[in-house]
């Protein structure tokens, strides 16, 4: 899936083009939708690892 832009409100509405939410009801109208490249349609935002006892160099 190509780039697409998702509102993290209420609507969970899509876009292919970048715009503002247009969802009377949602809780983000008017807010500008978030890029997005997920592969899997679901819209996850990418999370940077936090190092962990496990992970950590010392």
């Amino acid at each position: 899936m190509s780039e697409h832009y998702v509102c993290r409100g209420t609507c969970g509405g899509k876009s292919d083009v970048p715009k503002a939410c247009d969802t009377d009801s949602c809780t983000m109208v008017g807010a500008m939708m978030e890029a997005c490249n997920c592969v899997d349609d679901l819209h996850v935002k990418a999370v940077a690892e936090e190092p962990t006892d496990e992970n950590e160099v010392v």
